[in-house]
């Protein structure tokens, strides 16, 4: 029964004289109740649907976000070690060729020796490319990449064909080298979701750069654009450039039946006058609906909380280097809270038959930005120390790769050099915690120089060596395992060093009694990198 009906029957009422004050007012207040019942249900169920397609679009968002990272992996690894390489083509060609189709994300490749005159295209390898490579358009992104620390993107578009473009320099002994890549894109920017895709149901539209202009389109599945109805934007990093993404849900996501809950509110008022029970039913079961959205966002924020630990433990080593004579372990504590990834990492790294480098590190600041710049630095030191620096020079070229200023980060380090035939260890340190060395029994921090952290500008480092008596345990830490709300930092060292003091069969056993000791009465919402090197002998 419609309002318009409703009225012309109370009319009839009226005029039969059968109507009586009371039900007037019980008609009057019925309406009123169901209209604002109706509007109510109304916008609760478009504030639902709104926010779950702005959940889905930020869950959308940060696998976009997350997406540079291995690209930019692959690219940094292949021009950093062919700058350093004698043979920088052969280098290349070599490190790039598992990136290519058909088993990797390139189509084409190529390596650009950058100086003050034009650049100079080195090694190209894949598809023909759609722009001129020796345009003005790619002079100027490889002279922007040269000049730049930061993961380089760009879009071409022509001849039927779409592409994103890569670029990443690396400064070596023979001039800054630029290695760009390319990675095919639709070229009609339609594509097709499968249906058991967490992201069926959804339309969507993925644009290039912070606005939607056609032009910008990079793919979409939409039949028409611009995308309308419940719809949610987001704007995300995609290297030195944006990607913005449009969402719209085919289908309600709370699901089909909730899209008429106001009209049967409407119904349901208009034929029930006094529908208290009815109210109350539709009560009972709107708190059961934000109950379950409530277990939702949990589970979807337990998702996201192990994807990012995930992401974090894959830029970790898989495996520590075997030794002989040294015995290492390692362990990964992530934070308390949050779902961000952090920045907190370890590394060890073989020189030749009696020496080895190690490090522990932490970028400040969590998320993706911390982790790729995380990311650098560990390949950095990795590349530096397999060539046989010294820990001073180590952290004097990684200090180069981050800056506050551009990067919005700064990082602490602490690098070892340990020669097994004269039982010492040379270290450096850029603003870390120092480690501590346990002898006999008895554990006692390393008194070192320290530098200033790297990212606050180009700095020198001072090194230094230290003797390791027999069967002794080195262990480097991040804050994360010392530092604690309201007490000062002091009480946090004295307390891993007791817990360190106590024997153990092996490192491994010891890191176990560490983390058991320190951790838990006092659990740290920062993420903690704790590596332990134990001379047998």
């Amino acid at each position: 029964m419609t309002p318009i009906a409703l009225i012309h029957t109370l009319q009839r009422l009226r005029t039969s004289s059968v109507l009586r004050p009371l039900t007037i007012v019980v008609v009057i207040v019925g309406l009123a109740a169901t209209g604002v019942l109706t509007a109510t249900a109304r916008l609760s169920y478009l504030h639902d649907e709104q926010r779950l397609t702005n959940l889905q679009a930020s869950l959308t968002a940060a696998a976009l976000d997350s997406a540079p990272v291995d690209l930019e992996n692959r690219l940094g690894q292949a021009v950093s070690a062919s700058a350093e390489a004698p043979n920088p083509i052969a280098t290349f060609r070599r490190l790039i060729a598992p990136s290519l189709t058909p088993s990797g994300p390139f189509t084409r490749a190529s390596l650009v020796l950058v100086g003050h005159g034009q650049p100079k295209i080195l090694t190209s390898i894949g598809a023909e490319p759609i722009d001129s490579p020796t345009g003005g358009s790619a002079t100027a992104l490889y002279e922007k990449a040269a000049k730049s620390h930061s993961f380089v993107t760009t879009r071409v578009v022509g001849r039927g064909l779409q592409r994103f473009g890569y670029l990443m320099s690396f400064v070596g002994p023979g001039g800054t080298f630029v290695a760009s890549a390319a990675e095919a894109l639709p070229g009609n920017r339609k594509v097709r979701i499968p249906s058991n895709s967490p992201d069926a149901g959804l339309d969507f539209a993925i644009y290039f750069g912070k606005t939607m202009s056609p032009a910008a389109l990079v793919e979409t599945n939409a039949a028409h654009l611009p995308i309308t109805g419940t719809v949610s934007q987001a704007i995300v990093p995609f290297g030195t450039s944006f990607l913005t993404l449009v969402l719209s849900p085919t289908t309600p996501l709370a699901g089909r039946w909730t899209e008429f809950v106001p009209w049967g509110i409407l119904v349901l008022g208009l034929l029930f006058t006094l529908g208290t029970a009815t109210m109350t039913e539709r009560l009972v079961r709107g708190r059961q609906h934000a109950e379950q959205l409530a277990d939702e966002n949990r589970r979807l924020f337990g998702q996201q909380r192990s994807v990012s630990l995930t992401l974090q433990r894959s830029l970790l080593p898989k495996v520590l280097p075997t030794i002989a004579g040294v015995e290492l372990a390692a362990r990964y504590i992530p934070g308390e809270s949050g779902i961000e990834v952090g920045g907190d990492w370890y590394s060890a790294i073989t020189i030749d038959d009696h020496r080895f480098a190690f490090v522990v590190g932490d970028v400040s600041g969590r998320g993706l930005a911390a982790a790729t710049i995380m990311a650098g630095l560990r390949y950095t030191i990795r590349a530096y120390a397999a060539i046989a620096y010294s820990p001073a020079q180590i952290l004097e070229m990684a200090s180069r790769e981050i800056s506050i200023g551009s990067d919005g980060h700064f990082a602490t380090a602490l690098v070892g050099v340990i020669d097994n035939e004269r039982h010492e260890v040379t270290l450096a340190n850029a603003g870390h915690p120092a480690p501590l060395l346990i002898s006999q029994g008895s554990g006692e921090f390393v008194e070192l120089p320290i530098g200033v952290p790297l990212g606050l500008g180009v700095s020198s480092y001072e090194s230094k060596v230290v003797a390791i008596p027999p069967k002794s345990v080195l262990i480097a830490y991040t804050d994360g395992l010392i530092e604690r709300r309201g007490e000062i930092l002091d009480e946090g060292m004295e307390r891993l060093r007791q817990a360190g003091s106590v024997g153990a069969a092996s490192v491994d056993d010891l890191l176990t009694s560490i983390v058991e000791s320190v951790l838990p009465a006092n659990a740290s919402d920062d993420d903690t990198a704790i590596l332990g090197i134990r001379w047998l002998g």
